[in-house]
């Protein structure tokens, strides 16, 4: 017994170690490559002039140049009947029937639960306060023309990317950490799930405030929408954000909430997509030297850069290394980020999803994973 001890110790102090180690050698790395080895050439996009970002290539012609943070892409002259604007509203209106049949159905004890409705005006409430703060942020850097829209260039300091991650985190933490937003049911997988697809109804409903007809109507709407409005999104913001973004993301978090059933392993997951993704905007917009472009949701080429993938990366390492009793989640995790957030798999996604795609992570039945994602005790 003294022996095995002795060697849990010793296994401890090396498992500390490495995790320690690991993001600061990975850092160091990432500096030595990008700053060193591969001598960035030219200044940053933000410090030029905003026509800055054209491109000419065989595959793509003249008109179809890159796109930079704070350049405006479009405006929003179209009527909203013919934008996303009208199928966001009638989905959500599919939904909301969706939801109130498969609850009074599958767990009509839901519709007297008052700790959950009051959970989730307390959520829907914390939403609309971090996306009203996120847009008086940006007003206050920033000025609006007649109808309450944001002016910007690519040369402005500040980039409402900041405020636009912080309505992405809230959207997808809050649900999470609402207590009520899960029910310890192993035994039943729709009472598991109904409460946590609510939580995100609700996100979903403060977004629909934002639809044209409203923001443009009530200035407490538009103030909310400077707060997620990015230039160069116009006139697909919405659309981009829920469709694009948030939807998919809904998804996949209540997938991996009927597989695993473990708070723990969905805040792990959400963390770092979205704490990733969060980081990587301000780093790629400032320190941002090698760029790429993607295409992504239209013909424009989005301007990305591998300082803001190494960001990804680096963040993903040590969040992990916080929660590393899910090690074998690393290659789902960040598979999922690259695919729905950077629009390709960058040279550090392939190699650490390399790393771990011997895992057949995306198929372990729950018990299973209650049996093994634990640390292992040698006492």
């Amino acid at each position: 017994m003294v022996e095995r001890n002795a060697h849990s110790n010793l296994l401890g102090l090396i498992e500390v170690a490495g995790l320690i180690a690991l993001p600061i050698a990975s850092l160091f790395i990432t500096v030595l490559l990008l700053r060193v080895v591969f001598k960035p050439k030219d200044d940053l996009a933000s410090r030029k002039s905003p026509n800055y970002g054209t491109i000419h290539s065989p595959f793509y012609p003249a008109e179809d140049d890159s796109i930079y943070a704070g350049q405006v892409d479009g405006n929003y002259v179209a009527p909203w009947t013919s934008t996303f604007d009208l199928a966001f509203l009638l989905s959500m209106l599919l939904s909301l029937v969706a939801l109130v049949a498969c609850t009074s159905l599958l767990q009509p004890e839901l519709w007297v639960n008052l700790h959950f409705w009051v959970g989730l005006a307390i959520q829907a409430a914390s939403m609309l306060l971090v996306s009203t703060l996120g847009g008086l942020v940006c007003r206050a850097f920033g000025i609006v023309n007649d109808k309450g829209y944001l002016l910007t260039t690519i040369s402005a300091t500040f980039k409402v990317n900041y405020t636009r991650k912080c309505q992405h985190f809230a959207a997808y933490i809050l649900p999470l950490l609402n207590p009520w937003s899960f029910v310890d049911d192993d035994n039943d997988i729709a009472a598991q799930q109904l409460p946590l697809l609510w939580s995100y109804f609700s996100i979903l409903l403060s977004f629909l405030l934002l639809v044209k007809p409203l923001r443009e109507r009530f200035v407490w709407c538009m103030i909310q929408f400077n707060g997620l409005d990015r230039p160069d999104d116009r006139p697909h913001t919405l659309k981009w954000l829920v469709a694009g973004n948030l939807v998919p993301g809904f998804v996949v978090v209540v997938v991996l909430n009927a597989l695993f059933g473990r708070r723990d392993i969905l805040l792990l997951v959400v963390a770092i997509a979205i704490i990733g993704d969060g980081l990587a905007e301000p780093v790629g917009l400032n320190w941002g030297r090698h760029k790429f472009t993607v295409c992504w949701c239209s013909a424009r080429r989005r301007c990305r850069s591998w300082e803001g993938c190494a960001t990804v990366y680096l963040s993903t390492m040590v969040l992990v290394a916080w929660g590393y009793v899910f090690w074998l989640m690393v290659g789902l995790i960040v598979c999922i980020h690259a695919w729905l957030v950077e629009g390709r798999f960058t040279l550090y996604i392939k190699c650490w999803r390399r790393c771990w795609s011997c895992r057949p992570c995306s198929c372990w039945p729950k018990q299973w994973c209650h049996t093994h994602l634990t640390r292992p005790s040698w006492s």
